[in-house]
C-alpha cells in the first residue's frame, strides 16, 4: 500500500496537471473575467495550497516520528577493578517511533574544566555513534576510590580536540560541577534542554544495573 504522503502527492499532481491542462488548451477560460472562473481558480489554487501543507507536515512528521528522551542514571562495576571501581551512564531512551534512532551521538560538558562539549562512548560499544531500537548507555565517567583525597574521576572521551583519549581529574575537585550532556540524532527528535546535575548527585542517585 501507498504511504500517506506519496497519495497526498499523486493527487497533487492530477491537480497541477489539470492546471496545465486548462492553461495550454483552453486558455480561454484563463482569460475569461465572468466570476465563475475566478472562482474556480481560487478554488483550485487554495486546493494546491492545502495539499503542499499536508505533503510538507506529512514529511516533517515522519522525519521525527522517532522520539529520544534521557532516563535514569545507572552504575556498574567494571569486570576489571584494576583501573576504576564502578561507572556511570545515562540512559538514552527511545518513547515513541516504529524505526530505529539513527547515528544518536552524546556530549559532555564539566563545568570549569576542558571538557566542553566533548563526544563520549557507549556502553559495550566504546564508539561516539550508536544506533538505538529501546535504548542505549551513555557512559558519563568512571571513578576508582582508594581514599577520598585520591580518589580519580575518568572520562574515556572520543574527541580529537584533547591530546589524551582519557581525562582524569581528583573526584574531590569536581566532585560539586555541573555536568551537561546533549545528544543528537541523525533521524530522532531529541531534547530541547540538556541533561544537566552535579558529579555529586549523578553518583549518589546512581541506580544499578545488570551486567
Amino acid at each position: 500500500m501507498l504511504s500517506k504522503s506519496y497519495l497526498i502527492i499523486i493527487i497533487l499532481g492530477i491537480a497541477l496537471g489539470i492546471i496545465i491542462i486548462i492553461i495550454f488548451y483552453y486558455p480561454k477560460v484563463i482569460f475569461a473575467t465572468n466570476w465563475n472562473t475566478i472562482v474556480t481558480l481560487l478554488s483550485v489554487g487554495t486546493m494546491g495550497y492545502s495539499l503542499y501543507e499536508k505533503i510538507k507536515n506529512e514529511l516533517t512528521t515522519k522525519k521525527h516520528d522517532v522520539v529520544l528522551k534521557y532516563d535514569n542514571i545507572f552504575k556498574i562495576e567494571p569486570p576489571d577493578r584494576r583501573v576504576y571501581d564502578m561507572m556511570y551512564f545515562l540512559r538514552i531512551k527511545k518513547i515513541k517511533g516504529e524505526s530505529i534512532a539513527k547515528s544518536v551521538k552524546g556530549f559532555i560538558t564539566i563545568e570549569g574544566t576542558e571538557i566542553q562539549n566533548i563526544p563520549l562512548q557507549w556502553y559495550m560499544q566504546k564508539i561516539p555513534s550508536t544506533n538505538i531500537h529501546e535504548f542505549k548507555d551513555l557512559w558519563l565517567f568512571s571513578t576508582e576510590s582508594h581514599n577520598y583525597d585520591h580518589s580519580g574521576l575518568f572520562i574515556s572521551h572520543s574527541s580529537d580536540a584533547l591530546p589524551d583519549k582519557f581525562f582524569s581529574q581528583w573526584k574531590k575537585d569536581v566532585l560539586h560541577k555541573k555536568i551537561i550532556v546533549r545528544i543528537e540524532s541523525e533521524n530522532a527528535k531529541v531534547p530541547k534542554e540538556p541533561f544537566t546535575d552535579t558529579v555529586e548527585n549523578i553518583i549518589s542517585n546512581a541506580r544499578d544495573m545488570k551486567s
